[in-house]
């Protein structure tokens, strides 16, 4: 069979734009991403869920997803520490994002910019918002119990972190934070530790009760004890430390059914399943919990929990202090 020829101008011409292609930097016009917004990506992973100060500040790694040209393309650009915490622009609201179990580095960045996309499509305004991708060690490990336990105990360590973090944020900056499963465990854990407290002997030697204002939360599919955030739970001066939070719960949900087992010594509620149990009478009110279970069913899928455009209209104007 006789192949059509390509004319030699053509052929150079398809030669160059495959060249271009190949060797064009890695930007996206990123639809869906309002130019106004910041985005970071805060990786604690090469940290090995450290509690030392110093080996966290060396091995923490900060990314922004910069405009880089007039169109609004952006690209991941090596930053610092000083670009997070340095106080963001008047009205400026920062919401770290912290994502659940089997999360590679990849996807923490994919899934927390379809989280972000789901919030600002129901925005009803153009606040500014700098969106941090709190990325830690979550890459899936062989043996399904045996990795929901490893990753379980890495928590306390991540708590801990975030907390080291947020203890250098601006006092009076507004700050938000999603958790999604166990997400939600690093986020308790990390306000109980900026409130004053400790996880299994690691604080902040330098934090001061009252030095951040309250923070505002949400909790989706909460892998944490329903009991922490009581009287006496281990997370239970997370609750001084936090304005209001809203929390997407599934009495449906395998993962929050199947939480019990996780533990080897104790037999635990989720507070993704039904909320938090034990709180003191004075904390109820700081506590806003929808049943999920309509609308995601028996699953633990995050993109269905953020899927229904009247809960994520709820969360956003809560996350942004719009209420």
């Amino acid at each position: 069979m006789r192949v059509p020829s390509v004319h030699p101008l053509v052929a150079l011409a398809n030669a160059t734009c495959l060249a271009l292609v190949l060797c064009a930097p890695a930007a996206a016009q990123c639809v869906g991403i309002r130019p106004t917004d910041e985005i970071l990506e805060l990786n604690v992973r090469p940290a090995c869920c450290t509690t030392d100060e110093a080996v966290l500040a060396e091995k923490l790694i900060v990314r922004e997803y910069a405009v880089i040209d007039e169109e609004g393309s952006r690209q991941w650009t090596e930053s610092d520490l000083s670009r997070l915490i340095t106080a963001p622009g008047e009205g400026v609201v920062t919401v770290f994002h912290v994502h659940g179990n089997k999360v590679d580095p990849a996807m923490a960045r994919d899934r927390a910019l379809r989280v972000y996309r789901r919030l600002v499509r129901r925005s009803t305004d153009d606040r500014p918002m700098r969106f941090v991708i709190f990325s830690w060690p979550a890459t899936e490990i062989g043996g399904l119990l045996n990795d929901f336990r490893v990753k379980a105990g890495r928590t306390r360590p991540v708590g801990w972190e975030l907390a080291w973090v947020l203890n250098q944020m601006p006092t009076d900056a507004p700050i938000s934070l999603i958790g999604y499963s166990y997400g939600a465990r690093i986020v308790g854990g990390a306000l109980h530790v900026v409130a004053g407290g400790d996880l299994s002997g690691a604080s902040l030697p330098d934090a001061e009760l009252g030095k951040h204002a309250p923070m505002r939360v949400v909790f989706m599919a909460a892998a944490t004890h329903s009991c922490w955030f009581g009287p006496n739970g281990y997370h239970r001066l997370a609750v001084e430390q936090i304005e209001h939070i809203v929390m997407l719960n599934n009495h449906l949900d395998p993962a929050m059914r199947f939480y019990p087992l996780v533990p080897k010594n104790c037999n635990p509620q989720a507070m993704g399943l039904c909320g938090p149990t034990s709180l003191a009478p004075e904390q109820r009110d700081k506590f806003e919990c929808y049943d999920c279970a309509n609308c995601v069913g028996r699953s633990h899928d995050l993109f269905k929990y953020t899927a229904t455009g009247r809960t994520m209209s709820r969360v956003w104007q809560h996350l942004m202090y719009a209420d």
